[in-house]
């Protein structure tokens, strides 16, 4: 009944509210085209109060997305590589802007390709745009039995 990659807390298909704009809220089955599209224009629908940022979902009385998390708190997650705090002392430039993107935009500036080569050594060398480079490195490495 849920799915999601890290904490499987996304429905397949809206229980008790809608969560997020584009959430599937029913699934009609008909004979034609035409007489599904005609019933799923008939959903009813009770707007409920929302909210659009994370900052708002913080705030004290805003609607939960999940009942079980108080103040939308979905819980920490600590990815810890290497010793951040040394190279930051030593950077040449470190930015600490706050910067948005749009909800749907996953804000990509690398191109969507994994170019990857053996090494001499045996080793296998990957490139690839990612937030998450030492997950991409575990799993192909699992792939790989490297």
């Amino acid at each position: 009944m849920f799915h999601g990659e890290n904490r499987r807390d996304q429905f397949v298909i809206t229980v008790d509210r809608a969560r997020f704009a584009g959430e599937p809220v029913a699934l009609v089955v008909a004979e034609t085209r035409d007489a599904a599209e005609k019933v799923a224009r008939e959903v009813d629908f009770q707007e409920l109060n929302y909210i659009t940022n994370q900052d708002e979902a913080g705030e004290e009385g805003a609607p939960l997305v999940h009942d079980k998390w108080p103040r939308n708190e979905y819980g920490e997650l600590h990815l810890i590589y290497g010793d951040a705090e040394s190279v930051l002392a030593t950077a040449a430039v470190v930015d600490t802007r706050v910067y948005h993107s749009p909800t749907a935009s996953h804000a990509a500036l690398e191109p969507h390709v994994s170019p990857a080569s053996w090494t001499d050594d045996g080793q296998l060398e990957t490139w690839s745009g990612t937030q998450a480079p030492n997950e991409v490195r575990k799993r192909v490495a699992g792939i790989f039995r490297v």
